[in-house]
């Protein structure tokens, strides 16, 4: 029920769910979503997001004198800067740490591959919870482990491809991140598990899910 405090964006969301055919929805949390506010089952098709595994792909890293973890998100406090900050200082002997905002899409697979570690504090909030967060998916493809938290759909994109924890576990997330620092079986466990999970959101079996919705 969020985007109704206006008349406008309530009469909007009505019509829409009137008249649309068929709703489009990445997530089952999505689709979940839109059952609740009277959208009938049979209305919504969950497809995922999807990625171009030619372009984000695991590679053969060269060890860091200390590993670096990056963050792919927004600069918002619902993306966890309060908890990253704690966690970023806490952890300063062991690893290095790098949030990234704004930069040319082009550049990312670099970026991804460039580091060892993957870190999204999402935080849930009243009117918000992370809705996706893509960064995770592009991680994955770049077969990187992945520490991050519950909330919102995080959960059911990274299935068993991730260490996480409550969003404000900070004890929790330091503790996920310096296993995969001192424990190298665990940290090749979770790179392969990014790398089997990236599969599901191959674009090309995606805009063949998609071709067949748009048939109907």
């Amino acid at each position: 029920h969020n985007n109704e405090k206006l008349a406008k964006l309530r009469k909007w969301k009505k019509e829409a769910y009137q008249f649309v055919d068929i709703f489009h929805t990445p997530t089952e949390r999505a689709k979940e979503a839109l059952v609740k506010e009277g959208v009938d089952h049979g209305e919504s098709s969950v497809i995922t997001n999807r990625i171009d595994l030619q372009k984000f792909k695991s590679i053969n890293r060269v060890g860091h004198k200390k590993p670096l973890v990056i963050t792919v998100a927004r600069h918002v406090k619902e993306k966890g800067i309060k908890v990253y900050d704690q966690v970023a200082q806490s952890l300063v002997k062991h690893a290095d740490f790098r949030w990234v905002t704004s930069q040319d899409y082009q550049h990312m697979p670099d970026i991804y591959q460039s580091a060892d570690i993957f870190y999204l504090p999402s935080q849930s909030t009243i009117g918000w919870e992370e809705q996706y967060g893509m960064g995770l998916v592009e991680a994955m493809a770049s077969g990187l482990p992945i520490v991050t938290t519950t909330s919102g759909a995080i959960p059911e994109v990274v299935a068993d491809a991730a260490l996480i924890s409550d969003p404000q576990d900070v004890v929790s997330h330091i503790k996920n991140i310096k296993s995969l620092i001192h424990d190298n079986e665990r940290y090749a466990e979770y790179a392969n598990r990014s790398i089997k999970r990236a599969q599901i959101y191959d674009s090309k079996k995606v805009a063949k899910k998609l071709t067949t919705l748009y048939r109907l």
